[in-house]
């Protein structure tokens, strides 16, 4: 009786312990699902005082007037003296090539100028806009965490590699809670079938047991067999499951009517751009010589979706249009250059009174237009605008098309 008493002690102690491990996992759990909550709950007011600042603004531009005739009017005296001035300049500019260089710099500083505040202007009024989109995507980010950190704590098994922690966080929106209850109802259903074969199985070997003490080690050698084949076969649906997480996080989750749409929307900017090119004489006219150096004009369709399904997973159309804007403007730069060349001519004169004739060189200007188009390509655009784990998404998602090779 002693000795059982001492060999009770080491396991009650232990026993004792087991409980503190398991509330500082829960308290650790439960920190991880305040935090995210926290997050998802600042993310919210957050994206409210976005859409209440861009309604606001919004409303301010509604209620505003179109300029009236006073302001046309000074507008147009404005640009009418600019053009006079530039045009006086221009007259006498030749006679000197110190005043010809300055006019140049200055119209080149004065073009530079009113594109930068145009840009500065159009990112401005953007801004409200681009701040909710912004919002967005992080309180849709913060509450899929929430959900996720809740689930993972009902079922630590989610947590159990990366490729699943993505796979289930783009998934809980849309079919986890389903099958959640379909798993737990599957396996509780294999339970019972599992508890009932091993009593039966029990029970027959202790009735074989007593009936047939010879063939004890043939039975055990069968249970064996039994053992190993059931671990096997056990291994089957671990990797049908993973399998097909990473055909899901491998794939384009989006419609294939937003896909093909936003790859016709990118087409259709590209070949504005290859129509702007082509209208350079009639849009440009006046110069003597046109120079063309001009990249080709195109993208790979599937490195557009895997970049935007690595960064926003599922996608709709319109969504889109503003990244599409600012990727399009990153990937192509179009620069027009004027060019002056002075040339000579021969011409002849005959003096009528002495008949004679003379030939003399006339230098006069040639003026050329050097047309610039650079192509940066699609992945030298993209690819700094992910982080690390989107890049390996989007690589993945690259080498497999999505697994969508038929758009």
């Amino acid at each position: 009786m002693r000795q059982e008493d001492d060999r009770g002690d080491p396991q009650d102690t232990g026993k004792a312990q087991e409980p503190e491990g398991s509330a500082e996992k829960a308290g650790s759990k439960k920190d991880k699902y305040q935090k995210a909550q926290a997050k998802a709950e600042r993310a919210g007011e957050k994206l409210g005082k976005a859409r209440e600042k861009l309604d606001k603004v919004e409303a301010k531009r509604a209620a505003q007037k179109p300029p009236g005739l006073a302001k046309k009017a000074v507008r147009g005296a404005r640009t009418e003296a600019w053009f006079y001035l530039h045009n006086k300049i221009h007259e006498v500019e030749h006679e000197n090539v110190g005043v010809e260089g300055a006019h140049k710099s200055e119209l080149t500083a004065e073009a530079g100028t009113r594109k930068l505040t145009r840009y500065a202007k159009r990112r401005w009024r953007e801004h409200p806009a681009r701040k909710v989109a912004k919002w967005e995507r992080k309180d849709i980010k913060a509450r899929a965490n929430v959900d996720f950190q809740k689930m993972a704590a009902e079922h630590p098994e989610l947590a159990s590699n990366p490729l699943s922690r993505i796979q289930q966080k783009w998934k809980l929106k849309r079919r986890y809670s389903k099958e959640a209850k379909a798993a737990a109802k599957q396996s509780a259903k294999a339970a019972k079938k599992a508890a009932a074969a091993s009593g039966n199985v029990t029970r027959r070997a202790a009735q074989f047991v007593t009936r047939h003490p010879v063939a004890v080690l043939v039975l055990v050698l069968l249970l064996l067999v039994c053992y190993l084949l059931s671990a096997v076969s056990s291994i089957f649906p671990t990797l049908g499951s993973g399998l097909a997480n990473a055909v899901s996080g491998t794939s384009y989750a989006s419609e294939d009517a937003d896909l093909l749409g936003v790859d016709e929307d990118y087409t259709a900017l590209e070949n504005e751009l290859a129509q702007t090119v082509a209208n350079i004489e009639s849009t440009h006219p006046g110069y003597d010589e046109y120079r063309y150096s001009v990249d080709e004009i195109g993208h790979n369709p599937y490195e557009l979706a895997s970049y935007l399904s690595a960064k926003y997973h599922v996608y709709f159309r319109e969504q889109v249009q503003d990244e599409l804007r600012e990727i399009f403007e990153a990937q192509y730069e179009l620069t027009l250059t004027e060019e002056i060349e002075i040339r000579y001519r021969t011409e002849t004169s005959t003096d009528p009174e002495t008949g004679e004739t003379t030939t003399e060189e006339v230098p006069y200007e040639y003026y050329i237009l050097n047309v610039t188009l650079t192509n940066k390509t699609l992945p030298a655009v993209i690819l700094p605008r992910l982080d690390e784990q989107q890049r390996e998404i989007y690589t993945v998602m690259q080498q497999l098309k999505g697994n969508k090779p038929y758009l």
